[in-house]
């Protein structure tokens, strides 16, 4: 039996000629050497650097480095204005999605999920949505993008802010 590595970290530190990746290890522990030499773990030259490189690959203007996925969450919400008011989510993601929706000072509201693709419902989100509703906040689960033609459709119906 062959074992498949979930992230197989050899291969992309010391390349594989087979695959066709190059060794990017020693350039990895040159850059982590220079950042502990400076000492410049957070903030500072290496995020800013990272930050206007990663806004023009994605072709825009700005771009922010966050510590985590659970504050990428909360400064969405907080950057398109939710500080309170309803977000609608799913109950089955992380706790972080919800607690990134209180932490901006909204409240989640759960809609059921897709049995076969557990996404959000699409036929039970328009239930939840009331005049408190100012965002849907998605989760697309199992590498399986949740419907987005009929989210969008719904949302622009009601003028409600998508966060993906």
């Amino acid at each position: 039996m062959t074992k498949i590595e979930f992230v197989d970290l050899k291969r992309q530190l010391n390349g594989d000629p087979v695959a066709g990746t190059i060794a990017i290890g020693f350039e990895i522990a040159s850059a982590i050497d220079e950042l502990v030499k400076k000492t410049s773990f957070m903030m500072g030259p290496y995020l800013e650097s990272f930050e206007r490189a990663f806004a023009s690959y994605c072709g825009t203007k700005y771009c922010v480095g966050l510590n985590s996925g659970t504050d990428a969450l909360e400064f969405a919400l907080r950057c398109n204005g939710i500080t309170s008011g309803k977000v609608i989510t799913i109950p089955n993601s992380y706790f972080t999605t919800a607690s990134s929706i209180n932490q901006a000072g909204a409240t989640p509201v759960f809609v059921d999920v897709d049995r076969k693709t557990f996404n959000i419902d699409i036929g039970k989100l328009e239930e939840a949505i009331d005049e408190e509703t100012k965002a849907i906040l998605l989760v697309h689960l199992y590498g399986r993008p949740c419907e987005m033609d009929k989210v969008m459709e719904i949302a622009d119906k009601y003028k409600l802010k998508v966060i993906d």
